[in-house]
């Protein structure tokens, strides 16, 4: 009787889903499982949809899925603000004849780069458009695109997060929202004529010799410009 139940689906996966940098737990991710077909050379005889289901690990990270047939399957855990891991695995393939158990799925942190936007009497320049531009190779020939573009706030600070890994160049250019005046009779008063030249984190006024900020996982980068407001003409 206990092989007639194995039969009828009583098998199941559990695991844990880990940070693949601190090894600590992962809590809340979705864990998806998908049944993946074996071919051979005898078709079915008729098509039967591909099994499909989800669950949510729970706050320690441990997730278990159960009411499996014997099959193959494909393994998944997502979870905003992670990706796959090169040094492990948030997508695992098993060949289930049994249950199994402690199965880890590994999913790595995304970057965050931030940083501050200053003028040349270090008073912080709001509305400061940042564009993030990634360095890529396709078929060989090297691009750089722009993935993401953010303004500084009241402080001029700015956050760019859940980057994905490789080289990311920074670029200031221009403002958005209009003309910011300030309060007070100490702090600058910039009107709409005065702005400043595109800069390259770094200082560099070409994207050749500007600094990179490479991202791995769970990176938090810091990039701080200094620039300096002038008169500007259009």
């Amino acid at each position: 009787f206990s092989l007639l139940a194995q039969q009828a689906g009583n098998r199941s996966i559990s695991g844990s889903v880990l940070n693949s940098e601190t090894g600590e737990p992962v809590r809340y991710a979705v864990v998806t499982l998908m049944a993946t077909p074996v071919f051979d050379s005898t078709p079915p005889d008729q098509f039967q949809p591909p099994t499909r289901k989800s669950v949510q690990a729970d706050g320690s990270g441990q997730f278990q899925l159960n009411g499996l047939d014997k099959g193959r399957y494909l393994l998944t855990a997502q979870k905003p603000g992670f990706q796959s891991s090169s040094q492990g695995s948030a997508s695992r393939q098993f060949d289930v004849d049994a249950s199994v158990s402690g199965v880890e799925l590994r999913l790595a942190p995304l970057g965050v780069i931030e940083g501050t936007v200053v003028d040349q009497n270090d008073e912080p320049l709001q509305g400061v458009n940042i564009i993030a531009l990634l360095v890529v190779i396709n078929d060989g020939v090297r691009e750089t695109n722009s993935v993401r573009s953010i303004t500084t706030d009241d402080r001029g600070a700015f956050r760019l997060w859940n980057l994905s890994l490789g080289k990311y160049y920074l670029k200031a250019a221009g403002k958005s929202g209009g003309t910011y005046r300030y309060a007070g009779s100490g702090t600058p008063n910039y009107g709409s004529w005065q702005s400043f030249a595109p800069v390259y984190f770094g200082g560099a006024k070409t994207l050749d010799s500007a600094s990179v900020i490479e991202i791995g996982a769970g990176t938090k980068a810091q990039a701080h410009f200094h620039l300096t407001v002038e008169p500007a003409f259009k």
